[in-house]
């Protein structure tokens, strides 16, 4: 479980799933340091950095749930700064090359690569909002929970 794996390793595992280029793990480390108090007010939760500790273990230990959420937030987080470094680029166009045997060119303005991120981050961003909304809702007891019968129980010493 990444909480108790040394934080840089963890975020190397995020580079690896997210399939990351150009991004260190120091810069993923130094977000998850960082941000761990947003989880906890999204969550609801008290997760802390064991201090004195270099490794960057988490307690207490985390869920995959909370695991998955964390790691959402920062693919969210990601996404929207990726928009707007694209908004922001020069007025070069992008090359789009389709297929090696096709040989297709296509140029991609700026804008349509930067309204491309901004959905992908809108999608993201609702799928955080399930995840955290679930996450709460079975957190809070919403769920139903059974009742069991007196008469299929001898809770009390009693019997029919």
């Amino acid at each position: 479980m990444a909480s108790s794996l040394n934080i840089s390793g963890w975020a190397g595992e995020i580079i690896d799933e997210m399939e990351l280029s150009g991004v260190t793990t120091g810069s993923i480390v130094s977000w998850l340091e960082n941000n761990l108090g947003s989880l906890n007010n999204s969550l609801d939760t008290s997760f802390e950095f064991l201090s004195g500790d270099v490794s960057g273990i988490i307690l207490p230990e985390m869920s995959l749930t909370e695991i998955d959420i964390y790691e959402k937030m920062y693919e969210c987080q990601y996404l929207s700064k990726k928009a707007r470094q694209a908004a922001s680029l020069g007025l070069t166009d992008w090359l789009q090359i389709q297929g090696d045997d096709q040989g297709l060119i296509r140029k991609v303005s700026k804008t349509e690569v930067a309204k491309e991120l901004r959905g992908q981050a809108k999608d993201c961003k609702e799928e955080l909002f399930n995840f955290i909304y679930g996450y709460s809702r079975g957190q809070s007891g919403a769920l139903p929970q059974q009742v069991v019968g007196l008469p299929d129980c001898d809770c009390y010493g009693v019997s029919d």
